[in-house]
Parts: C-alpha cells; structure tokens; sequence
C-alpha cells in the first residue's frame, strides 16, 4: 500500500522512532573526533563530528553529500545495498511500462523490416504495435 505521509500518520504508520541516522554515524570510526584529521565540507564548513550533527542527524547542505560520500557509502550501504534510490513503483505502472519498452523495440523491428523490403514482417510487426498501443489505452491494461 502506497501512503502520502499525511495518511501514512493517520493510520499510524511511519518510521521506527528507534531509529536515528546521526546515532548510527556517530557509532562509527569512519568519523574522526580528532578535529586536526576531521574532513570539513568547502561550502558551509560542516563537519560530521559537529553537535549540530549529532543532535539533529543531518549535513549541512547539498555539497556535503559531495564531500563526504566515501564515509556515507560505506556506511549506508550496510543499510541500502543500492547506491541509488529508485523509490516504489505501483505494479500496473511497472506493465504499462514494460509495454512502451516493447513498443520501441518493435518500432526499431518494424523500420528494419521495412528498409530490407521484408514487408510480410513488417506488418506483422505494425500490428502487433497497434495491439499494444490499443491495450495501453484500455483502463483494464496491464492491471
């Protein structure tokens, strides 16, 4: 089930209280307390032992993401294998997508059939896309 966060917090779902990102980071060793080895970020001088860190758990802006990436990646990866968040995605969205994917490679089929003269493939192929883009339009499609 997908909830915006407002109707995610009527019905009592959210994040675990438990959890706290600047609790995590503070744990580790990747963060110096030595202030003379300690990284700081070139923009708004952060620095990941700061208080402000580790009572509120956030960097200080855009650019730390930048500067401290090799300490963030190695730590998050333990929590997000993935490098890189693609979100969630609802099931009929995924088949509706699918079938735009194989639209294109038919189209790709489909002008290679025609630039060889291989006319009896390329209207199979033209029909085939035709069934696809008629199912895309159909509220019942790839649900």
């Amino acid at each position: 089930m997908d909830l915006c966060e407002s109707c995610a917090k009527q019905h009592g779902i959210g994040d675990p209280p438990s959890f706290s990102l600047s609790e995590l980071l503070s744990k580790t060793s990747l963060f110096s307390e030595d202030p003379t080895t300690e990284v700081t970020c070139p923009v708004c001088g952060f620095s990941p032992s700061s208080a402000h860190f580790k009572k509120m758990g956030r960097l200080g802006c855009p650019k730390c993401y930048e500067q401290f990436h090799t300490m963030l990646g190695a730590i998050l990866h333990d929590l997000h294998p993935k490098q890189v968040h693609k979100g969630k995605v609802p099931q009929n969205l995924l088949g509706r997508q699918a079938t735009r994917e194989k639209i294109q490679q038919l189209d790709v089929a489909l002008q290679s059939a025609v630039k060889t003269e291989n006319y009896e493939q390329a209207a199979l192929i033209r029909d085939e896309i035709t069934r696809l883009k008629a199912s895309l339009k159909s509220p019942k499609a790839n649900t």
